[in-house]
């Protein structure tokens, strides 16, 4: 026979595993809130990322184009000052148009 009523016994020797038990269940709750929140925050960078380099291909497949586009205009602009040089110019005078330089 136990010298503590019935159940006392019990309780006081496993009071101190029973505080232990609910800190270390505690414990793991919090470590589980904070993984599933690194967990979150993981996916989203994962995602921002995804998209960054998404939109950085859509990008670099439109230099081409962009570049394409230059050198059109560039070609158009040298025409025009080619032009507009030679209108301004002896080599106009020589073309038979006429110089419009002052004095002539």
């Amino acid at each position: 026979m136990s010298a503590f009523p019935k159940g006392q016994n019990f309780f006081v020797a496993n009071s101190g595993k029973s505080v232990l038990h609910s800190s270390y269940k505690k414990q793991i709750e919090d470590a589980e809130e904070i993984a599933a929140l690194n967990l979150a925050k993981f996916r989203k960078s994962q995602q921002q990322l995804e998209e960054a380099d998404e939109r950085t291909q859509a990008a670099e497949g439109q230099v081409p184009l962009t570049l394409l586009f230059l050198k059109k205009i560039l070609k158009k602009m040298h025409r025009v000052l080619f032009v507009n040089s030679c209108f301004f110019s002896d080599c106009a005078a020589e073309a038979g148009k006429g110089s419009l330089h002052a004095g002539e």
